[in-house]
């Protein structure tokens, strides 16, 4: 069993399928990179079998949403009108307050279960009860150790990264198969990332009622110039935490998730990967505040505001950007706070623990590196 390359991925989803159209080859030069990336590990035999499920899955999603496109006039006349985005360094909340703006019954987030599987479009009558709802759930192995570093679950938000992965422009690949060489091209522009981004919106959107989008990815911070010429109108809420939190808590979930694909390998390798990453986006985003998205508004929200008040923290958002809140979305955010907080949460699941040692991290060097964030929005 072998890494396969573009071609064959996609000559593989054409069969499975039985489409042709891709909407472009905006995919074939960032596939192969990966893929090469991946097999020079290399890979255990699981970790190859995920690998070239994961890249065909994609693929295949393109080729159903290209088909749904052409076939249902209703997908390409959509308008994504002012969505909310929860923009931040991994491990700031921004998971946790996705989810609970998600519970307002206006709004709309990116569900695990239609990630995974777009086509047909999702009804609004059967929204709630179709079928793949019950398909993600079988199809998700029940990982303790995931549960305790991510919430997650079939009905629950996921990240951006699962529309801007139809571009292979994610840093998914890297939690799964460690492409080191795929985070240094993620420095760069990544626009056919979120021109699908838009796509995979609309085609959702299309035969379903909402008013906004509450939608969520850390990798935002670093493409903020992309994510507003996509979104100009874009309601844009920054979270913040101290980076000697953020480094070793997002490189024990990096660790963690490579050893499902990989054979045995120091941690201390990703923590140094994961600082200078966060690093280069966190420049991308500070540099983009202060120069071309001085006037782009944008609410800054820290870690603490958002664990002490939840609902002060969103009550704070709606003001910001006059959305009103309703007593049947409070009431809805409030129930959902009962039943995952993270109190509870962590009961159910366990307690994640780390230290910066262990993956190759020193307090002094995440402070020097992050110096100018710190100041600028910790201070």
């Amino acid at each position: 069993m072998k890494v396969l390359r573009s071609r064959e991925l996609a000559e593989l989803a054409v069969e499975d399928t039985k489409l042709e159209d891709f909407g472009g080859d905006d995919f074939s030069e960032a596939l192969d990179l990966i893929a090469e990336e991946v097999a020079a590990q290399p890979p255990t035999e699981r970790g190859v079998m995920a690998f070239n499920g994961y890249a065909k899955g994609l693929l295949a999603n393109r080729l159903r949403i290209v088909a749904d496109r052409k076939a249902d006039r209703a997908i390409a006349a959509q308008t994504v009108s002012r969505p909310l985005f929860v923009v931040g360094l991994p491990r700031t909340g921004t998971t946790f307050l996705q989810a609970l703006l998600a519970q307002d019954p206006n709004g709309r987030s990116l569900l695990q279960w239609e990630a995974a599987r777009p086509s047909p479009p999702p009804r609004q009558d059967s929204y709630a009860s179709d079928p793949r709802i019950a398909l993600n759930i079988a199809e998700s192995p029940h990982d303790p150790g995931f549960a305790q570093r991510h919430i997650h679950g079939a009905q629950l938000p996921v990240e951006c990264g699962a529309a801007l992965g139809y571009a292979f422009c994610t840093g998914t690949t890297y939690f799964l198969w460690h492409t080191a060489s795929q985070l240094e091209r993620l420095q760069g522009e990544i626009r056919p990332g979120y021109r699908w981004h838009r796509l995979v919106l609309e085609h959702l959107q299309s035969h379903t009622a909402q008013s906004h989008w509450v939608l969520k990815s850390p990798e935002h911070f670093g493409h903020m110039v992309e994510l507003v010429e996509a979104y100009p109108d874009a309601r844009i809420v920054v979270t913040h935490r101290d980076p000697l939190k953020i480094i070793p808590s997002v490189s024990s979930l990096a660790a963690y998730m490579q050893r499902m694909n990989l054979p045995a390998f120091p941690d201390t390798r990703v923590g140094p990967e994961k600082l200078a990453y966060w690093t280069g986006l966190t420049e991308k985003f500070m540099a983009f505040r202060n120069g071309a998205g001085r006037n782009v508004k944008m609410l800054d929200l820290h870690y603490r505001e958002l664990t002490a008040a939840p609902m002060t923290a969103v009550e704070k958002i709606y003001d910001a950007y006059d959305m009103p809140l309703t007593a049947e979305a409070e009431r809805a955010m409030t129930a959902w706070l009962k039943a995952y907080n993270q109190d509870s949460y962590q009961r159910e699941h366990g307690a994640h623990d780390y230290t910066l040692e262990e993956y190759g991290l020193n307090a002094d060097d995440i402070r020097h590196r992050f110096r100018p964030y710190i100041e600028a929005y910790l201070g």
